[in-house]
């Protein structure tokens, strides 16, 4: 994408550390006029990330120095992924040990939340008890903002809970966002009356339950999202070191092929080769452009307006 949008374009989940430069990668989406909200998967990863790419945890500081903040700013959360929750409780206590004075420094935090659907990683019960410390946290703090990861049967549905439990709602100040919503209707009935909002992707727009929950979500709680890059294969071993984990944790995500990917924009097969070449921040600018255009499509909406409207929310969450 060589020249700005005419709206500005937010990322409000991806991940920029599984990027094999991520300093680079920031700088690029600055360029293209894309701000973001990278989330980390582990403390560490965000103590490393905040360090290279100049982001401070200070509501304000959050900004990477790599970009025209005013246009594209860039913010970081704090996270501990579910994938990445020990099982060891001991285990487990150092991360949050670790992970508390970011959170209590730090208004994004992300990503976490839990997954009971996902195999060879914590129990439930683990997972529940760090998701339940970290919303208390942030309900103690107030003015937090936290990206969540909710997959499998049930799982959105006790992210609730556990968040009304922990009072993480009780002053208003808080907000919750919902990744890649994949619970069922009445969880998301549940959460819209909690007054979550929902970053949508190109890839859940995909599924046909996806495109049902995106024309149910209100325009004001819409927020566009990548999830990208994809960790790639020469960059494993490096982002793995730097997030503390061992070699036998699979950090590789699925990702699209470059025909499914130009299948996907409607272009001619010939088209599909240049997408090959694209810079990871050319690929997911498209696939924010490629989200706005499915979620405009699904809810007959102007895109213009839409981006807008979407545009508007993003800068209250990211606070610019």
């Amino acid at each position: 994408m060589s020249s700005q949008p005419a709206q500005p374009l937010y990322d409000m989940h991806c991940h920029l550390g599984f990027s094999a430069n991520s300093a680079a990668l920031a700088a690029a989406l600055a360029a293209c006029g894309v701000g973001c909200w990278s989330q980390t998967v582990t403390p560490r990863e965000y103590e490393r990330l905040s360090r290279l790419l100049g982001c401070g945890a200070r509501r304000g500081s959050g900004e990477c120095a790599c970009g025209p903040s005013s246009f594209s700013p860039l913010r970081l959360g704090v996270g501990l992924h579910p994938w990445w929750v020990p099982a060891d409780a001991r285990e487990r206590r150092d991360q949050l040990e670790r992970m508390e004075p970011l959170v209590g420094a730090a208004p994004w935090i992300g990503e976490v939340g839990l997954d009971f659907a996902r195999r060879g990683v914590a129990s439930p019960k683990a997972q529940e008890q760090a998701f339940r410390t970290v919303a208390s946290w942030c309900a103690r703090a107030g003015g937090r903002t936290m990206s969540i990861h909710a997959a499998g049967k049930g799982a959105a549905g006790r992210v609730l809970e556990l968040l009304q439990d922990a009072d993480f709602f009780a002053d208003g100040s808080n907000r919750a966002v919902f990744h890649w919503f994949s619970g069922s209707s009445d969880e998301l009935s549940r959460a819209r009356d909690a007054g979550c909002c929902f970053s949508v992707g190109a890839r859940m727009l995909q599924a046909r339950r996806g495109r049902a929950y995106a024309s149910q979500i209100p325009e004001s709680r819409l927020l566009l999202e990548t999830d990208l890059p994809p960790l790639a294969d020469g960059a494993a071993a490096t982002v793995q070191a730097a997030m503390g984990l061992p070699d036998s944790v699979d950090l590789r995500m699925p990702q699209w092929s470059v025909e499914q990917s130009a299948a996907f924009r409607g272009e001619p097969s010939e088209v599909a080769s240049t997408c090959a070449s694209e810079t990871e921040a050319d690929t997911m600018a498209a696939a924010l452009v490629e989200a706005l255009a499915a979620l405009s499509a699904i809810r007959g909406a102007e895109p213009s307006e839409l981006a807008r409207i979407i545009g508007e929310t993003s800068r209250v969450v990211l606070d610019c």
